[in-house]
């Protein structure tokens, strides 16, 4: 294995052989928590000495892309600066082809670098997923806009466009996935004539494709990654399948490529256990042909990303390749000494026949050397970083107690190094205690059925779906199967049918170019029919964990340096409320975090760290249980103790992580929105127009004495002289179960219901004083073990 280049900063990379060697192409984002700040603690960082915060939060907000050209000709390596833009999707690379998107203030344009020169296509439309090929000397570009595809060839100016996204170009051919709710399929689509032809669906989600033309007889061959529905759990990257197909030159129909079982590689299905069991799947496959030199015959070859254990909660994937080889595949093998980001752009290309290593004997030499046997060579262009576990393997084993605080990812770099086609590294290993079984688990279907319109909601407001609560890999807890931003956000989008579209990664544990590109994942899968929230989670002291949720992107990478620059919550709020815009940010803590006395979860003086001006909801709902009704053991009902100690607060539900054994399986908040934004979003929250659930969808409208949830200021009391009445009315497609009052924190007596929707009133007479009420209701959920339990925002009365 040979080191070609590193190129520093980078974090994505394509590449692809050319006329006299090869190019890659990698979008640079620097570091510039490392460049500008120290860390002093587990994320929470200080200016460095020649370096004032203020300078560091202003470079966050204005970091650009930029995009690089590795031109590797003959014995050197030109690196050139193509684009830079304030969002790049891409880069795509074929031969001397360069694709990608950017946008530049509210335009954006869909780019091809060629023979040294740039052209683009604009647009006032976003665009992404761009990909390029040859189909003979025609320059094809196929990207995503809105629900459709969109193709040209870049020659002519002709231009075509299909219903679907993730577009792959190879040849004449762009590969689409479209989707249909919690199912996805793949699609062939003829560029020039627009023909169709659809790919098997050996799982309900087909997705990722990776196309390649066979260079010996034309025939279209693609790879894929297939998984199951999801919606058992919020763990979305815990098993996948990699398949391979090919149609012939002049087919019209796809068959199982050679040496497949039905068109399904033999992927080793490997697990560990830290803390529970996790799988190692195989994501992202790259196709590509070679040539066996024994043979002279074209042979493909298929690399894909695998996650690296290598102690707790560490971050890292590595790329490995199988090769087609006397008519079967063989096992994968390591290809890349350095792990990376999972879901950043790689590449493997086969170079040709090359007498790897030989060079020519010194004149003084008394004869020649032998050259030895002619191989193929791979260039192998790799996203790598640097993380450290909490706990190594060597540590554990030597008996190192506490684990260090959870490592951000750093020294994001792109390296490029040369190999042998048969040349592999070892395989990075872990302890056999740390062996786990494989475990699949099983598919559910039928998340997304909605429910129907409760009566008596107003016609100016409509109910949207969001998940105010989800992981990804990036928040290095559990990354081997938390999935990457793409799976969890097609979760909430496809599967759950969410409108609204948010990540809250741990913003301590990320660097800033991890942080930028989770980020624009969410703005690119958001699209043009949802709306991104941009959110994170900050776990730091004094008590619980809160989420934090801004509606602007340039408010929230300000947001990001206060929450990073200050180490206390309470120094937090004030700064928020200072730097930022009144009303643009929102806290939402969840129930759990630091039990340290007296500010902590369990602390006597708890309640009093709640800051009415920004925390305006908190989180009821959790795949780790249901808070107003039973808290883990020696916890207390949660917000009911800060509602008890007059909090005024909506209530919302989020999934954060799931493990097996947990009550919930996902939960979701309902916001009655006035228009589909990210302002309407904040104002339904402001106002309290929320509801929290686990397991499935209830639609739920209430009202007290005449006045609709949400209707009264923050703060203010419906006056009741008599008895409370709360007309509620619910529906859910499963079924309702039954309907109760939770009062100051008691539940008072459950209605028994029946049907998919009802109408009633729920009465109580308390004693005087103020009180506090929250509708909750139980449902009938497509998880058999798991009903529904959903919590409206409460009412506050004064008796």
């Amino acid at each position: 294995m040979e080191h070609l280049h590193t190129l520093t900063g980078a974090y994505s990379v394509d590449a692809a052989a050319s006329g006299d060697g090869w190019i890659a192409a990698a979008l640079v984002m620097p570091d510039l928590d490392a460049e500008m700040m120290t860390v002093v603690g587990r994320g929470v960082c200080e200016a460095m000495p020649d370096v004032t915060v203020e300078q560091w939060r202003d470079a966050l907000i204005a970091q650009p892309r930029t995009l690089v050209l590795i031109d590797g000709h003959g014995d050197g390596i030109e690196v050139t600066q193509i684009a830079q833009a304030e969002r790049i999707d891409g880069p795509a690379v074929c031969a001397d082809a360069v694709a990608w998107t950017q946008r530049e203030g509210d335009r954006w344009a869909v780019c091809l670098w060629r023979d040294g020169e740039v052209s683009a296509i604009s647009t006032e439309r976003m665009v992404s997923q761009p990909s390029v090929s040859l189909d003979g000397d025609r320059a094809i570009v196929a990207w995503a806009q809105g629900s459709e595809v969109r193709f040209a060839d870049w020659d002519s100016g002709k231009t075509g466009a299909t219903e679907g996204r993730n577009p792959r170009l190879a040849g004449g051919w762009v590969i689409v996935e479209r989707v249909a709710g919690p199912r996805s399929t793949l699609v062939a689509v003829e560029v020039a004539t627009g023909r169709e032809v659809a790919l098997p669906a050996p799982d309900d989600l087909n997705f990722n494709p990776s196309p390649a033309i066979d260079p010996a007889d034309g025939s279209l061959w693609v790879a894929w990654e297939s998984a199951r529905a999801l919606g058992y759990d919020v763990m979305v990257g815990a098993h996948r399948e990699l398949n391979l197909w090919r149609m012939p030159t002049d087919g019209d129909a796809f068959e199982p490529a050679p040496g497949t079982c039905r068109g399904r590689l033999a992927v080793p299905r490997q697990a560990f256990l830290d803390a529970t069991p996790h799988n190692l799947t195989p994501i992202r496959p790259r196709l590509l042909f070679g040539e066996d030199v024994r043979t002279a015959a074209s042979a493909p070859r298929l690399a894909y990303r695998r996650f690296r254990f290598y102690g707790t909660k560490g971050f890292g994937w590595d790329t490995w390749l199988m090769r087609f080889a006397d008519g079967a595949w063989t096992e994968p093998v390591r290809i890349t000494e350095h792990a990376g980001p999972p879901d950043a752009g790689y590449a493997v290309v086969a170079l040709g026949r090359t007498a790897a290593g030989w060079k020519p004997a010194p004149q003084e030499a008394p004869a020649p050397q032998e050259a030895p046997a002619p191989q193929e060579e791979l260039l192998v262009a790799a996203p790598v970083c640097d993380q450290q576990a909490t706990r190594t393997f060597a540590e554990e084993a030597a008996g190192v107690a506490k684990p260090r605080g959870t490592d951000a990812a750093h020294s994001h770099r792109v390296e490029l190094h040369r190999m042998a086609a048969d040349e592999a590294l070892g395989e990075p290993g872990y302890p056999p205690a740390k062996q786990a079984p494989y475990v699949i688990w099983p598919s559910v279907h039928g998340l997304t059925a909605e429910p129907l319109r409760p009566e008596g909601a107003p016609d100016d407001l409509q109910l949207v779906w969001a998940d105010l609560h989800a992981h990804s890999a990036y928040s290095k807890c559990m990354s081997a199967n938390d999935g990457l931003p793409e799976d969890v956000l097609r979760l909430q989008r496809d599967t759950l049918g969410c409108r609204v579209l948010t990540l809250t990664e741990h913003v301590e544990y990320m660097s800033s170019p991890e942080f930028t590109h989770v980020l624009d994942r969410v703005e690119f899968e958001a699209g043009e029919s949802c709306v991104p929230l941009y959110a994170v989670e900050w776990a730091q002291q004094p008590a619980h964990h809160t989420n934090f949720y801004a509606a602007e992107r340039e408010v929230f990478e300000h947001l990001r340096a206060i929450m990073l620059a200050n180490h206390d919550l309470r120094e937090v709020y004030p700064a928020v409320q200072a730097e930022l815009p009144e009303g643009s940010v929102v806290a939402i803590r969840h129930f759990h975090g630091y039990v340290r006395e007296p500010y902590g979860t369990t602390g006597s003086r708890v309640t009093e760290t709640h800051d009415r001006q920004i925390e305006w909801a908190m989180e009821a709902m959790q795949t780790r249980g249901n808070m107003m009704v039973e808290p883990p053991a020696g916890m207390p009902l949660f917000p009911s103790n800060f509602l008890n100690a007059g909090a005024r607060i909506g209530i919302v539900g989020g999934s954060d992580h799931s493990r097996p054994g947990r009550p919930n399986r996902f939960c979701l908040t309902g916001l009655w929105l006035r228009e589909l934004t990210g302002a309407g979003v904040l104002e339904a929250i402001h106002a309290r127009r929320t509801c929290g659930m686990a397991n499935g969808k209830v639609a739920l409208w209430a009202e007290m004495n005449g006045e609709p949830m949400g209707s009264e200021p923050m703060g203010s009391e419906v006056r009741a002289d008599g008895p409370v009445r709360i007309r509620v009315s619910a529906s859910s497609p499963f079924g309702l179960r039954r309907a109760c009052l939770i009062r100051d924190g008691e539940l008072l007596p459950w209605v028994e219901l029946d049907g998919r929707s009802a109408t009633l009133e729920l009465t109580d007479e308390p004693n005087p004083g103020d009180h506090w009420y929250c509708v909750t209701v139980e449902a009938n959920s497509a998880l058999a073990e798991a009903p529904v339990m959903a919590h409206a925002s409460p009412f506050f009365v004064t008796e």
